[in-house]
């Protein structure tokens, strides 16, 4: 009988993931799996592909796919490309607003480290970013 595990191993903001197989009896070492560099590597590659992929689809500026590859959060950003750079939010507030009573949404990342990060959105894009 073969049996699964999934072992995924955090690298900055995305992951990485290694699957193992071993047979009953046989438990697999950390000197069993792939180098963690090769990983993280076909990961990254991977994920620059599928997000110049969307850029372009989107009609995204250089400078736009550039924040979102590398996770930079900046103003102006819409919503799809604040997924794409952090992942969905720890939680969202939407029962603030903004000046003259405009609505706002408030997204709040908590992180592994401890860190919590605010961003700010109105109308759909980063108004500001805090924490």
């Amino acid at each position: 009988m073969e049996f699964v595990v999934v072992i995924a191993a955090a690298i900055g903001i995305g992951g990485a993931l290694a699957v193992y197989r071993w047979r009953r009896g046989r438990v697999p070492s950390w000197a069993d799996a792939p180098a963690l560099g090769t990983l993280s590597h076909q990961y990254a590659a991977e994920r620059q592909t599928q997000l110049a992929a969307i850029a372009e689809e989107k009609g995204w500026s250089s400078s736009a796919y550039d924040h979102v590859l590398r996770g930079r959060i900046d103003a102006g950003m819409n919503q799809e490309m604040v997924l794409l750079a952090w992942g969905g939010p720890s939680a969202i507030d939407n029962r603030r607003t903004g000046p003259g009573g405009a609505p706002v949404e408030r997204w709040i990342y908590h992180f592994p480290d401890g860190a919590v990060q605010y961003i700010w959105f109105a109308e759909g894009r980063v108004v500001e970013v805090r924490g």
